[in-house]
């Protein structure tokens, strides 16, 4: 068995099992106004009992009218540096003690000090208690004794504080988890028996902050039904009221809904702020205020709005035609640029592979060069179509075909491609004339004249010419520009 003084003669604070035991003389007053929640009182020396709501008579040691059970979420939660001056900050929920021993004999032993948690909320018997969830016993893996002593200056005033660090409740729900606290104390005997005073566990009036961070789409500092909630942004208590989250102020995140909750907050008025992303713009002012006034309290905080930049544009074409079918037919092509982000978009280009440098503004810009929300500005863009366009049908598939690119310093690019038919329409035409009209001779020549003459819409390639009375004697005499084909227009004679 190990003893351990925290009495004036001893240490001032000793961390069992993880859990920080100190004289409150050496942190402060804590929270706020403390309340019983476990009231001890006996004459035979010694008292053991825990927090319940019924009074059953089957412990004499407890003060009912200063007993309660208590919800998880009505237990303070402070945030404290430890060790004193390491710069290290825990979250813990923060139970005192009022001692009230008589001024001759001020010592008293502490011999169990548990934590239980439970779903039930009327348990008063212990062997029940013992069933349930023990989430802190401080003679875990050795038996240990915590010699006190009351130094305060009557009864009303905390003597000590025990601290067990939140993570240890870890996965509980704090709306629903019910807390029990069992103590067994004077069993040491001698002077740190209990005298015949009374011993109360208190708690800090505390209550449930709750509330949700929204996008603020229209930025109007209202909440409307089509903005949906903002997970994953810090919300913190800001103590000092400065705006800035310090390392003593305690921090939670929202959830994908947006909604978030502080458990274990101190009676009073507090402010609720966030860390505000780059670039976010409040909507709803700088910062929340909310008030807890009785244990218990659950309060619901205004939303929080931000409007967040969201830059985006669209860009569509168009053209006039559906269909070409000549080289030389123009493509007039319309490019329509929409702001559909919320945030208006500067040095916007817009760029066609097949008008390169040509495509014009039209209009739709109200004179300041800023493509505001909502707004749409019009270009055009013109296209010859060339005969190798024809000729190629579009590269093998039919179509003049191209991608617009739209883009502005606010946004990557958005595109939009279109397509144009082609029309294929081959066409010769051949014309034969004779340099004679009649003969009367065996011997006499006829010189047979053939003109053929590309009368369709695309180049034509392996053309020949055959006639029954000249096989083979058919000759080329002119025409061709020397490449081998016969182009739309050009007529070769043979």
């Amino acid at each position: 068995m190990a003893d351990i003084d925290l009495t004036p003669s001893g240490a001032t604070s000793v961390i069992i099992n993880g859990a920080i035991f100190v004289d409150s003389d050496n942190i402060g007053s804590g929270t706020g106004t403390y309340g019983p929640f476990l009231g001890l009182t006996g004459n035979d020396g010694n008292v053991a009992g825990f927090n319940a709501d019924v009074a059953d008579g089957s412990n004499p040691d407890i003060d009912h009218s200063k007993t309660e059970t208590v919800l998880l979420s009505e237990v303070p939660i402070s945030r404290i540096e430890w060790p004193i001056g390491s710069g290290i900050y825990i979250d813990v929920y923060e139970f005192r003690v009022d001692l009230n021993e008589s001024n001759s004999t001020p010592r008293i032993s502490l011999e169990q000090f548990k934590i239980y948690t439970s779903a039930n909320g009327a348990i008063t018997q212990l062997t029940t208690l013992q069933s349930q969830n023990l989430v802190y016993d401080m003679d875990a893996g050795e038996d240990r004794t915590v010699l006190l002593q009351d130094t305060s200056s009557g009864s009303g005033t905390d003597d000590y504080a025990v601290f067990v660090p939140v993570s240890q409740f870890a996965g509980m729900d704090p709306a629903t988890t019910f807390l029990y606290l069992y103590a067994a104390m004077g069993f040491k005997g001698g002077i740190y028996e209990e005298d015949g005073g009374f011993e109360e566990w208190k708690l800090a009036s505390a209550g449930t902050l709750t509330g949700y961070k929204f996008e603020d789409e229209d930025g109007d500092g209202f909440w409307d039904a089509n903005e949906d909630g903002l997970g994953g942004v810090t919300i913190f208590i800001d103590t000092d009221k400065d705006g800035v989250l310090d390392a003593g102020e305690r921090s939670t995140v929202t959830d994908g809904t947006g909604a978030y909750s502080f458990y274990g907050v101190a009676k009073g008025t507090h402010q609720i702020d966030e860390v505000l992303e780059p670039g976010f713009t409040q909507t709803t002012g700088a910062f929340e205020t909310a008030t807890i006034v009785d244990r218990g309290d659950i309060i619901v905080v205004d939303p929080i709005g931000n409007k967040i930049p969201r830059p985006s544009l669209d860009v569509s074409k168009t053209p006039n035609v559906t269909s070409v079918d000549n080289a030389g037919d123009i493509i007039t092509y319309t490019f329509k640029v929409t702001n559909t982000g919320n945030v208006g978009l500067t040095g916007v280009t817009v760029v066609d592979p097949l008008t390169p440098g040509a495509e014009v503004y039209v209009s739709g810009d109200d004179g300041d060069n800023v493509l505001e929300v909502g707004e749409t500005w019009t270009y055009q863009g013109t296209y010859a179509v060339s005969q190798t366009d024809i000729d190629t049908n579009g590269d093998g598939d039919g179509f003049i075909e191209n991608t617009v690119t739209a883009d502005s310093n606010e946004t990557g690019p958005d595109t939009d491609d279109v397509t144009v038919k082609i029309v294929q329409s081959p066409g010769l035409d051949v014309m034969k004339s004779a340099d004679v009209t009649s003969v009367d001779n065996a011997g006499d020549v006829i010189t047979y004249t053939f003109k053929v003459a590309n009368t369709g819409n695309m180049s034509l390639t392996g053309v020949t010419v055959v006639d029954p009375l000249t096989p083979g004697a058919e000759v080329y005499v002119g025409g061709d520009d020397g490449d081998n084909i016969l182009e739309v227009g050009e007529t070769w004679t043979y």
